[in-house]
């Protein structure tokens, strides 16, 4: 029995040392090369097959909390203090955890009694205090992107965001065929996997027991009858098909931004369920993303949904989807290292790039068709600023009221939605009739 104990311990501090060395290369390739943290864990288990998927799992939670609680350790630690092992310790202790390696205890000024007792604080905001300073949850935002919510409560709901994993949202193919429903309920029961289908949008759906998904295993999957959509996603795609609480029919749809084809396909499935002859042309600036979007189209069976090789010059479209590039403010809890490698300037940068999308864009909507515009920001400047500035240069479009995918209720032809609006990434969506 004594043995074993030491072998565990043995193990625990082996496991703690590999993380911290894992996350202080992670902290390089973040704050100095610009690397996204997921491309970064992505690339290094890819080139060291020595980690097994527990290593790979418990590694990257371990990173991501880090990046997420960024802001509070900032607070907590000078610049001296943050090496990868405190970072690690400070992190665990925010999240209640009571037991900490050796080997990350060793760097910290911090007696181990004390941190047992900031732990053992019931919540989250009590353990922050407990450690000496004022702060609130927004502290774990940039001080100098603050100003860029629409509001105080809108800053306050990203914050609280950031304290939990995001959850993973899905959207089925072909929501009209209960069959197939069932057999994606029963593969998921299986693997012991609940899901929970959202209550408006019974199409969308997310683990609803916090498990784990090698997507890949699943034949429902393979066979696509359904697809990986965040909630937030498939609200600014359902934007661009429901008008005035009713279906409407759209005879050709642009989807000019469309990356990996997402909502292009969305859109599709959505015509081909209901026996509707319109078609979606999907273009992308960024060419080897729409190789993608054939690739998803084709699994599902799809055959009204088209790539285009070049920019529609000339042509006109009944609807135009604008899904902008953007800061990915509505994002952080799966990006989170992005929150503090966002600049002033190139908030201001992309901000511009999208009224120039929308100016080109605009050329392709026809007389009465629709105009939709989306990010997955929460920033007022790139949502309602944006449309405030191409609403007064373009009088002959107007905001047209549509239904909110998240509550079934009409919304004014804007649509915010913050994380806590149905545990999802925060977005925006504006429908836009150009007048006959």
């Amino acid at each position: 029995m004594h043995q074993t104990g030491e072998k565990k311990s043995f193990l625990m501090e082996a496991q703690a040392k590999e993380c911290a060395r894992v996350l202080s290369d992670a902290l390089t390739a973040v704050f100095q090369k610009h690397y996204a943290l997921d491309h970064f864990l992505t690339g290094m288990f890819r080139n060291n097959p020595k980690y097994g998927s527990k290593d790979r799992r418990r590694i990257g939670d371990a990173l991501f909390r880090v990046f997420r609680d960024y802001g509070f350790l900032q607070h907590l630690l000078s610049p001296e203090e943050r090496c990868a092992e405190n970072l690690l310790l400070y992190s665990s202790v925010l999240a209640g955890e009571k037991e900490y390696p050796a080997v990350w205890l060793e760097k910290c000024g911090s007696p181990e009694e004390k941190l047992l007792e900031i732990a053992g604080k019931a919540t989250f905001s009590e353990r922050i205090q407990f450690f000496g300073k004022k702060l609130s949850l927004k502290d774990n935002l940039p001080s100098i992107l603050l100003s860029c919510f629409p509001s105080e409560a809108a800053a306050e709901d990203v914050a609280v965001s950031l304290l939990k994993r995001s959850p993973l949202w899905f959207r089925l193919n072909f929501p009209g065929d209960g069959r197939k429903t069932e057999r994606i309920i029963r593969e998921f029961a299986a693997k012991g996997i609940e899901l929970c289908f959202h209550s408006v949008k019974k199409d969308a759906f997310r683990v609803g027991n916090d498990k784990k998904v090698q997507l890949q295993e699943f034949v429902t999957f393979r066979e696509g009858l359904f697809e990986i959509q965040d909630l937030s996603s498939q609200c600014i795609g359902a934007s661009c098909i429901f008008s005035a609480n009713a279906e409407e029919d759209a005879a050709a749809i642009l989807d000019c931004c469309a990356g990996g084809g997402g909502k292009s396909l969305q859109m599709a499935a959505f015509l081909h369920e209901k026996n509707k002859k319109g078609h979606v042309f999907a273009w992308d600036i960024r060419q080897n993303k729409l190789q993608e979007t054939c690739r998803r189209g084709k699994k599902a069976g799809l055959k009204n949904i088209t790539v285009l090789e070049s920019f529609p010059e000339g042509k006109i479209f009944d609807k135009v989807l604008v899904d902008a590039p953007c800061s990915g403010s509505g994002r952080w809890r799966r990006a989170p290292e992005q929150r503090f490698l966002l600049t002033e300037e190139e908030l201001d940068k992309v901000t511009e790039t999208q009224l120039e999308i929308l100016e080109n864009a605009v050329k392709c909507v026809k007389v009465g068709g629709v105009l939709i515009y989306g990010t997955c920001s929460v920033f007022y400047q790139e949502n309602m600023g944006n449309i405030e500035k191409f609403l007064s240069g373009h009088p002959e479009f107007y905001l047209e009221e549509f239904v909110s995918p998240l509550t079934g209720e009409m919304c004014s032809g804007a649509l915010s939605i913050l994380p806590s609006d149905g545990n999802c990434d925060g977005a925006f969506a504006a429908r836009m009739r150009k007048k006959g």
